[in-house]
């Protein structure tokens, strides 16, 4: 069963955050996709597979099945699994929404905020290595480092920054 890997790649100076997606099983040839901030995390990971499965012959029509990993996102075409994110092929069919990592998140801000404040690094830091909102840093919960990030990036100002301070809400207000 060929499997879809998926991972995200931050902005550069030069280019803005895309996925990368690849699968060994048809050419090898990772292909990559601008990052739609329309979309969810998962929903652009599954649109990137959605794209590079349309090039694999006889798989037009399959529903692809998605799972997170710890470096991006997993795909295979068709079957059934535990805990996995149903997309369809086909762009017709509705798409789920979910929820960007945090990691993902610190890599936006990263590069949309080039003078940090010192007193939001370190709880930056920490969402670096955070993927959900059920996750620990040391012994500070996610919800905890969202919040004191949060309080801490009062001078943090902008589309961008308003955008991510409402995503992180989002999260820490559905947990």
């Amino acid at each position: 069963m060929p499997a879809i890997i998926t991972k995200f790649l931050p902005a550069t100076d030069t280019r803005g955050p895309r996925i990368k997606a690849e699968c060994d099983w048809w050419d090898g040839k990772p292909r990559t996709y601008g990052y739609d901030y329309a979309l969810s995390n998962s929903g652009n990971h599954a649109e990137a597979a959605r794209k590079l499965a349309r090039e694999i012959p006889g798989t037009q029509d399959n529903t692809i099945l998605g799972a997170v990993t710890d470096t991006g996102w997993v795909w295979i075409l068709e079957g059934d699994g535990f805990g996995a994110f149903r997309y369809p092929v086909r762009e017709d069919e509705p798409k789920q929404p979910a929820h960007r990592s945090l990691s993902e998140i610190a890599g936006e801000i990263r590069s949309s905020w080039t003078n940090m404040s010192p007193h939001a690094q370190p709880y930056w830091r920490a969402m670096q290595e955070l993927n959900s909102i059920a996750d620990t840093y040391m012994h500070e919960s996610a919800e905890e480092i969202i919040r004191r990030f949060i309080v801490n990036a009062q001078g943090w100002r902008g589309p961008v920054a308003k955008r991510i301070k409402a995503e992180l809400n989002e999260l820490v207000s559905s947990k």
